[in-house]
């Protein structure tokens, strides 16, 4: 019973794009492209929702630097120790589709990359991620700067390219990897407007990876979306 309610919930939060995949699948089944969506027995649309809901993703905690603690259900990962950057991974592989992670700032690191890099090559987990290690990476960096009493602002290289943010309070990170355009863009603070970091990505399969450098830094993932 417990189970069948987590599903119920989780399939009332689909994303609004994969509902709309689903209603054109019901309606292909049924033969009927003009049906509306009270003709159709409401346990077959309940139970394509259970089937077609998101996949969490999660820390995985094989590939997590042993100066990182995972808790919470495998949903937050808390820096333990001071000396250089130390790693962490989600679970998932992902080659297709847009994939959204939002990320949640329990306590502010002084230094940390959050991003992608390639899901076929072995996992690093001392040391920062970046494309000086692997052959395709792609992330932001997110510092503190304690001086600063204003809301998350860029870093930008001497190009005026945007390489990170500079985080104050317990902002929100929401990165989204959409290999339809081969992109990679944040948004902070749950604003509207997606900033493109990275076009012309490499399409290949990736996993998420974060790099923390300062003792107490807590990161939480607090929601993944998979839009087929």
């Amino acid at each position: 019973m417990a189970q069948c309610l987590v599903s119920y919930q989780r399939s009332n939060s689909i994303h609004e794009q994969n509902a709309i995949l689903l209603t054109g699948y019901i309606r292909k089944v049924f033969n009927n492209e003009e049906s509306s969506d009270c003709e159709w027995p409401q346990l077959v649309k309940y139970l394509c929702l259970v089937f077609l809901v998101e996949t969490d993703d999660e820390w995985d905690a094989d590939n997590v630097h042993n100066s990182i603690a995972v808790t919470h259900n495998n949903t937050t990962i808390t820096r333990m120790t001071n000396f250089g950057f130390k790693t962490a991974y989600l679970r998932n592989v992902v080659c297709a589709g847009t994939h959204i992670w939002k990320f949640k700032y329990i306590e502010n690191g002084y230094q940390d990359w959050i991003g992608i890099c390639d899901a076929n090559k072995p996992t690093i987990l001392r040391g920062p991620v970046s494309n000086a290690i692997y052959d395709t990476a792609y992330g932001l960096t997110f510092s503190k700067l304690s001086f600063l009493h204003r809301p998350a602002t860029e870093i930008r290289a001497r190009n005026g390219d945007i390489t990170g943010y500079n985080c104050i309070g317990k902002d929100t990170i929401e990165m989204r990897l959409d290999f339809n355009t081969l992109t990679l863009s944040y948004t902070i603070n749950n604003s509207a407007a997606y900033f493109r970091a990275f076009a012309n990505i490499k399409p290949t399969e990736y996993r998420v990876c974060v790099t923390l450098s300062q003792k107490d830094t807590q990161i939480a993932l607090i929601d993944y979306q998979h839009i087929y």
